[in-house]
């Protein structure tokens, strides 16, 4: 890793905090520094300085990895849309910040008060950063095992969290799927809030019609409002998207006609 320019210099004090925190000792404690630094509390004069942000990128897809393999082995039986339901329970954002705060996170993370209380999302994308950094610093073995046999056992109850029955965007993808339905998401904006957090509004498509909007702190939680506002125009009515798409048809048909 080349060095990068923290807010601090690392010490043997880090590597003992990390090392309670977390239960191992590490053996390049400026990934954990890195990982534990939210954006908010950077020196701005530094160009360069660095937040958490690329950590939390590999740790997200590093963690989907893992969960994936850990739900194929231990649920045989399970086709493969049941298998993306869980894991979609399990690495959802809200998942995430509950067991940053099962493990402590909170007491260790270096960022504003402010974005402490505004920006709960602030510990779930500290512990993707934290899995990207024990992957840097101890492998993927030891990544898999961490996360397989001290987070998933200690922090988290799966059975609980697999038949939780908030989870959105899995009932819609589940639904979707049983009835042959082609769903999308993209995001179609991004903002910032008045503390400078980037919000992400994510829009759902059902057989390419627009089936609702939703905004949050991540990418996963606007797909979740996006798919809660979906799931909530089906109840209404089921064949909205059939009709929609019907109709789209017609005028582009009848506009054809007119250009002859």
């Amino acid at each position: 890793m080349n060095r990068v320019r923290l807010l601090w210099t690392s010490s043997k004090e880090d590597y003992l905090v990390i090392q309670k925190q977390l239960g191992f000792t590490p053996h390049n404690v400026d990934y954990y520094n890195l990982a534990l630094s939210h954006k908010s509390v950077l020196v701005r004069a530094r160009k360069d300085s660095q937040s958490n942000e690329r950590l939390e990128y590999l740790g997200d897809a590093i963690i989907e990895s893992i969960v994936s393999d850990i739900l194929y082995k231990q649920y045989k039986n399970a086709n493969e849309g049941v298998l993306t339901n869980m894991r979609v329970k399990l690495v959802q954002r809200e998942t995430l910040n509950k067991v940053a705060q099962q493990m402590g996170l909170e007491k260790i993370i270096k960022t504003t008060p402010m974005n402490k209380t505004h920006n709960f999302n602030v510990y779930g994308n500290a512990f993707e950063a934290l899995v990207g950094a024990i992957y840097l610093d101890r492998g993927f073995d030891f990544t898999y095992y961490y996360l397989k046999d001290v987070v998933l056992k200690k922090f988290m109850d799966m059975s609980k969290v697999i038949n939780d029955d908030h989870d959105y965007k899995s009932k819609l993808i589940e639904w979707c799927q049983k009835n042959r339905v082609h769903i999308a998401y993209s995001v179609v904006d991004e903002s910032k809030d008045k503390d400078h957090n980037v919000m992400f509004k994510s829009e759902v498509r059902l057989n390419s019609v627009h089936g609702g909007f939703g905004t949050g702190y991540s990418k996963k939680e606007s797909q979740q409002m996006a798919s809660q506002a979906a799931l909530r125009r089906l109840k209404k009515d089921r064949n909205f998207f059939r009709k929609e798409k019907k109709n789209d048809s017609n005028m582009q048909s009848q506009d054809s006609s007119c250009a002859e």
